[in-house]
């Protein structure tokens, strides 16, 4: 491989790693989702309670 090549997947993998750790950052205080809407849903609570 020429280093030209090896440099472009260098580059590549740092550009992919770089943008994996910024969709696993914690969420912002604004950007929690919602109380969750299961929970009001009394045909599925009471099937997960006949589990």
């Amino acid at each position: 491989m020429s280093p030209e090549t090896t440099n472009r997947y260098a580059e590549i993998t740092a550009r992919l790693k770089a943008e994996a750790l910024r969709v696993c950052e914690p969420p912002t205080s604004g950007s929690f989702p919602p109380a969750r809407i299961w929970r009001d849903d009394p045909a599925l609570l009471k099937w997960l309670a006949s589990l």
